[in-house]
């Protein structure tokens, strides 16, 4: 019997296979890894062709995503202080990719939305260049399974930060 750190009966140390058990498992650190290198990528992209900062980058991904929305709770989704989120939505309305709109059922809260040019920005990053880069290479069906599996686990990820949000274990 092969001890913790000798050879097991594939030739790798039990040490090794355990960690690359794990490895594969930790499917929420393989998101975030990937989640990472996405963001910094498209970051990147969005600042040489845009000079749009990461903060901006950020918020008109937020902006895509949930159209439109309270700066408040753009500010929650995006994990970012009210302050910062409105300077970011400010800079992005002076350049016509952001628009301020009130409320119609609140008129003290402002609500934000991308406007044409934002979309814009945002399609010539995301969809015609981020996502035909990391998609190269899979088939329609595998492309397809990728984009319900992340759906399924974006839901469940919301799920958990509700229940995390109101204190339940």
């Amino acid at each position: 019997m092969a001890s913790d750190f000798g050879p097991s009966d594939d030739g790798q140390s039990a040490g090794q296979a355990s960690d690359y058990h794990s490895d594969q498992s930790l499917l929420a650190a393989q998101v975030i890894r990937l989640s990472t290198l996405v963001r910094r990528a498209a970051s990147q992209r969005f600042r040489r062709m845009f000079d749009l900062s990461m903060l901006e980058w950020l918020i008109v991904v937020h902006l895509a995503a949930e159209p439109p929305i309270s700066l408040t709770k753009l500010a929650h989704n995006a994990s970012l202080d009210f302050q910062r989120a409105s300077l970011a939505v400010t800079r992005l309305v002076k350049r016509q990719l952001a628009a301020r709109l009130k409320n119609p059922r609140n008129a003290r809260e402002t609500r934000v939305e991308l406007t044409p040019r934002g979309h814009a920005v945002f399609n010539a990053i995301i969809e015609n260049w981020l996502n035909k880069e990391l998609m190269a290479g899979f088939s329609d069906s595998e492309q397809a399974a990728a984009g319900d599996m992340m759906q399924r686990l974006i839901v469940r990820a919301e799920r958990v930060l509700d229940r995390d949000d109101k204190g339940y274990l």
